[in-house]
């Protein structure tokens, strides 16, 4: 089987974050955001509206569709803007515990975040159907997240650097922070990006955060510039954060399916599978399709990940996922790597802010040939972060 097969439709050509005629349109959505929340509004209107025909399904996936066990291809897609979330959160939280805040590359974050979301727009605006609840999802947490990471560039990069400069100790950072409330930062910000692997952003205890903060150490003492810098630094953003946290969560809305499925679960056809497939509780049969064949139910998320590899390993085939034919992944990869993909299989290429010899490689993949995509990739250099389920 080919590694690398292209989708067959002449429609669909190589997908990077958008250029050219979409430029100004991506830059002015940046802008706006940072003076206005009406900044995603205007992104979404522009980059992301769009319904692609339907595609036609036989076999595994048509089976799973009258099964009613079917999700939006797009779901695959729309996920990478909420991932770069989780990955900046945990390259910041890294870079925190070596290095002061204000050298963190804030801006460009910003900017990354936008160009995933316009990368991923670039698929479904061509591709499927308008889902209002996911773009008002992600246009929530993009703005909450842009705004925060202005605002915190902006502070780092100019009050926060100078309070570092005057706090000794942090000329020596990796030793250690130069107050308590440098080392609550660092701390939090670990949790932070622990948390939101496994659970929504928006579920975070920011409230019970702040109140630590004020709470965890005495208001005066060493570097008291520094701590106060700090205080008034992370009361903003635990308070942004919590306020966000509030919108997302109304808008915020499960994928739906109709009876006879969990909508909190990704059901799968799969093949040449022993009963060691089932070795993983994570992975339950749902309806035996014929010998070593079945429909199975999977964990969504990171377990989506975790259990899909699992069953990579001990050969299984997977036939259709959520009744769809391609599905995305996420990879870290030589810089060098992005050019031997296929154009049509790019989704994104987006180079890692803190480490100029790699990138993160969004990829669409058939769901036939992923076990050979993966060994693909691990033969290459690359490290699989994440395989997108809907």
């Amino acid at each position: 089987m080919t590694v690398w097969r292209r989708r067959g439709s002449e429609s669909r050509r190589g997908l990077r974050p958008g250029r050219g005629r979409r430029r100004w349109l991506l830059l002015s959505a940046l802008v706006a955001t940072a003076l206005t929340t009406g900044g995603p509004a205007v992104f979404v209107a522009t980059q992301c509206w769009g319904s692609g025909p339907a595609l036609a399904l036989d076999g595994p996936s048509a089976e799973l569709r009258t099964l009613h066990l079917n999700r939006d291809e797009a779901r695959t897609y729309l996920a990478l803007p909420g991932r770069l979330v989780v990955y900046t959160a945990g390259d910041r939280a890294a870079f925190l515990e070596k290095r002061p805040p204000s050298g963190y590359p804030y801006f460009g974050s910003i900017r990354q975040y936008w160009a995933g979301y316009n990368a991923a727009c670039e698929v479904t605006s061509r591709e499927h159907p308008f889902v209002a609840s996911d773009h008002m999802s992600l246009a929530a947490t993009g703005a909450a997240f842009s705004v925060e990471y202005l605002l915190t560039g902006l502070w780092e990069n100019t009050i926060g650097r100078a309070t570092e400069w005057l706090s000794t100790a942090s000329r020596n950072w990796t030793t250690a922070p130069p107050t308590p409330e440098d080392a609550f930062a660092i701390r939090t910000a670990g949790e932070y990006a622990a948390f939101i692997h496994k659970i929504p952003w928006y579920d975070f205890p920011f409230g019970d955060r702040l109140i630590s903060l004020w709470s965890g150490s005495p208001m005066w003492g060493p570097n008291v510039i520094r701590k106060w810098d700090r205080r008034i630094l992370l009361t903003a953003e635990y308070g942004l954060k919590g306020f966000a946290a509030l919108i997302a969560r109304q808008v915020a809305s499960p994928p739906s399916t109709d009876d006879g499925s969990s909508p909190t679960l990704v059901y799968a056809a799969i093949d040449h599978a022993s009963a060691s497939a089932f070795a993983d509780e994570r992975v339950r049969e749902f309806k035996e399709r014929g010998p070593h064949s079945y429909i199975v139910s999977l964990p969504p998320r990171e377990g989506f990940t975790e259990a899909a590899r699992g069953l990579q390993a001990k050969g299984v085939h997977f036939l259709s996922i959520a009744a769809n034919d391609d599905i995305m992944l996420t990879a870290l990869a030589p810089n060098a790597l992005a050019d031997v993909v296929p154009s049509d299989r790019r989704v994104a290429v987006l180079p890692l802010l803190t480490n100029p010899l790699r990138s993160r490689l969004a990829l669409r993949v058939r769901v036939t040939a992923l076990a050979e995509v993966l060994a693909w990739l691990t033969a290459h250099g690359a490290s699989v972060e994440a395989i997108h389920d809907y």
